[in-house]
């Protein structure tokens, strides 16, 4: 009797497994019952409309809603926040630089295993992961804490990455060149068929005051204001960047390439990886147009229309970025196109990442991963920015 139930239980995962497998593989991107031009725009308006209605609702919340004490809004398309305090002291990010980087000397990965034999050692920076670990858990996203006592059980074990200064760019004009700018190009965190990342935080243990930012070139960014809480939406919206929009999204949804630099991408695909890398550029530009102009008394009006497209998120030492990598329709968001600027008169960056994903098991189409992706966001703000 117990074998039978085994087998049953074998034959459902099974059928589950497949039906997901076979959702994102013929349904995903609309691409094989919606092949014809015309179809393709039909799905693509469908889906972005979805979605910028989810983005409104949010938008209405956050203007109804008390501050947060941790985190700001930075973008509504992608979400996106910013810490408003660190979460670590500089002494706790030095602490857990060195410990990581020890742990990437050993050509070792990071793993719940490698953490918890660096605890049981009294490893100073192991037990500094671990306490990252659970407030980013707990603290940012909001989520219980898990019944058990193993890292493997509940808490997302992050990557480090650490970026040297590009000795190439000093002799270069790194403003105008995005080959140099962008030195690993930009890209959406579902590439390489991570369907199911909804949302990644980047913990910057280092700081970079010129160069060195996260970039998004394709985000709407808004501006929080600390005295009066409430959004304001940047209105003046540049034809050109409207086109990289577009571009993005059938970069993705269309020609299911995920990375601006794809190895086996097509040249019209490249093509429009490199138009949405010369916004990257362009905001570098304008933004860093703007801080010399800060000196030499530029006008606000002008100051504002320079800074209406993009946002670059600078890296601060025990601080963190935390953003959405899906809409609430099951696709990837093209606006989270982003990637790391070359170093500039810093000496290096250092980052650790931490992707949190949708079980597989919660769901059995493309309109229910959706639903959870729109579940997971409404209870961040329940959680951050509870109603007055």
């Amino acid at each position: 009797m117990k074998d039978i139930s085994a087998i049953i239980i074998v034959i459902c995962v099974s059928i589950h497994f497949c039906n997901v497998q076979c959702f994102f593989t013929n349904i995903y991107y609309g691409r094989k019952y919606e092949s014809t031009p015309k179809k393709f725009q039909w799905v693509l308006k469908s889906a972005t409309e979805t979605s910028l209605s989810h983005r409104d609702e949010i938008e209405t919340r956050l203007n109804g809603a008390l501050t947060s004490n941790l985190l700001v809004p930075v973008s509504l398309d992608p979400l996106m926040f910013k810490s408003s305090k660190p979460l670590l002291s500089k002494r706790d990010c030095r602490e857990l630089s060195s410990w990581c980087k020890q742990i990437v000397e050993k050509e070792e990965k990071m793993t719940s295993q490698v953490i918890e034999d660096g605890e049981e050692n009294n490893s100073e920076g192991a037990k500094i992961m671990i306490r990252l670990q659970k407030m980013i858990h707990e603290q940012v996203l909001g989520l219980p804490t898990p019944t058990s006592s193993c890292l493997s059980d509940g808490y997302v074990v992050p990557r480090f990455l650490s970026y040297e200064r590009n000795n190439e760019g000093e002799n270069n004009d790194s403003t105008t060149s995005r080959l140099i700018l962008l030195p690993d190009g930009l890209h959406v965190d579902t590439n390489n068929g991570h369907h199911f990342r909804h949302w990644t935080i980047l913990f910057y243990l280092d700081t970079c005051n010129k160069q060195g930012a996260t970039i998004f070139p394709l985000a709407t960014p808004f501006e929080w204001n600390l005295y009066e809480p409430k959004l304001y939406r940047v209105k003046k919206a540049k034809t050109q960047l409207n086109e990289a929009q577009e571009d993005a999204k059938k970069l993705i949804m269309e020609d299911d390439v995920q990375h601006t630099r794809k190895v086996d991408a097509s040249e019209e695909s490249l093509k429009l990886g490199r138009i949405i890398e010369n916004e990257a550029v362009s905001l570098f530009q304008k933004v860093t147009s703007t801080n010399d102009y800060n000196d030499n008394g530029v006008d606000e009006n002008q100051k504002e229309e320079l800074l209406n497209m993009g946002v670059r998120m600078m890296p601060r030492r025990g601080h963190f970025c935390l953003f959405s990598n899906l809409r609430t329709n099951g696709y990837p968001n093209p606006l989270s196109f982003h990637g790391g600027e070359a170093i500039g008169v810093e000496k290096s960056k250092e980052v650790l990442t931490f992707f949190y994903e949708i079980p597989l098991e919660t769901f059995m189409s493309r309109e229910e991963f959706g639903y959870k992706v729109k579940e997971r966001e409404n209870n961040l703000l329940n959680f951050h920015f509870p109603t007055k």
